[in-house]
């Protein structure tokens, strides 16, 4: 158990991937739900007593993780962590989580996969990714899933958002993310920015709408999460 406060993003996703809401519990102790899709379904046993709003189906939990954020801002506990519901089924083991849950506080990763421990290279034997420390993920920097998707409205590129957020124009070749963006943040990184930053990263990361709601400049936000709650400033 842990007294961490949790938001919690989830949609109504296909039965391999449905978060096992009693397994979930018995792990949070203090967490609230933002559901993109049908809240009727969450109207069970197990969630009777967890406060549960209704939220914009973006296809993406990081509009839920800033609605939430500007919603709330500046009143957060001192450690907040952001999630996906089905972060279990999907994205780490729970005995993993359940002992990470255990960490001292400071920022944590819930990211686990052991497949990801070794190199993924392309056809030319370049890397391209790889977990390269607990929870953490090196991943080229060349917008691979911008290729597939409607051109961003307000950053075409990750490197656009990335000067955003720094203030330098500068690309690293490899970007460090935490792959699903699921994370335990210190509220101090929280609050360097202001609210209209996080107003800003609302609706860039929700603007779309069905059948293809998720905007490319989620996918930008959630590989740049270590400099939005992790990594220090750049010096001016």
């Amino acid at each position: 158990m842990t007294d961490r406060y949790f938001i919690v993003s989830s949609w109504d996703w296909k039965p391999e991937l449905q978060p096992d809401w009693k397994r979930l519990s018995s792990i949070l102790k203090k967490f609230e739900i933002y559901h993109q899709g049908n809240i009727e379904n969450l109207k069970v046993e197990i969630l009777k007593n967890v406060k549960i709003s209704k939220t914009k189906h973006t296809g993406s939990n990081i509009s839920d993780y800033m609605k939430f954020i500007v919603n709330n801002y500046p009143y957060f506990p001192e450690e907040l962590g952001l999630l996906k519901a089905n972060v279990i089924e999907r994205h780490i083991p729970e005995n993993v989580f359940k002992n990470l849950l255990n960490n001292s506080g400071g920022f944590i990763p819930f990211y686990y996969e052991k497949h990801t421990e070794l190199a993924k290279k392309n056809i030319f034997n370049k890397f391209i990714f790889q977990q390269v420390s607990p929870g953490i993920c090196l991943e080229i920097s060349n917008n691979w899933y911008t290729k597939n998707t409607e051109p961003g409205r307000y950053y075409k590129k990750i490197e656009d958002l990335l000067y955003k957020i720094t203030g330098k124009n500068f690309l690293p070749e490899y970007i460090p993310m935490v792959p699903g963006a699921n994370m335990l943040v210190k509220t101090n990184k929280i609050l360097r920015w202001d609210k209209a930053f996080f107003e800003h990263l609302l609706e860039i990361s929700s603007y779309q709408d069905p059948p293809n709601p998720m905007p490319v400049e989620a996918w930008h936000i959630e590989r740049l999460m270590l400099y939005i709650f992790y990594f220090e400033k750049f010096y001016e």
